[in-house]
């Protein structure tokens, strides 16, 4: 067959983070969304980080955008992080 070229950018993608409702009250839950700027392989909860919080489910809405529910906790304030140095792009042909 032919030969296919394999490109490979070098730039990590970049991540956005937008939460449902940023003043949460005991009991209630956020969706976080995470969405990247292209595709990316390996990416699951693990790669989140909550403080203040409870990560709930988590979904893989495409190779680009996902979702994570949270509760926080009762006593202390919230952040989510996005671990990006262990995000990496798709592998994409030309």
């Amino acid at each position: 067959g032919a030969n296919k070229a394999l490109v490979i950018d070098g730039i990590r993608p970049t991540a956005s983070i937008v939460v449902s409702d940023t003043a949460l009250r005991v009991g209630e839950d956020a969706t976080v969304t995470i969405t990247f700027s292209e595709a990316v392989k390996g990416f699951d909860a693990s790669k989140i980080k909550i403080e203040g919080g409870v990560a709930g489910s988590f979904v893989a809405v495409s190779a680009s955008v996902y979702t994570l529910a949270v509760k926080p906790n009762l006593t202390e304030n919230g952040e989510v992080k996005v671990l990006s140095q262990q995000v990496r792009p798709m592998t994409r042909r030309a």
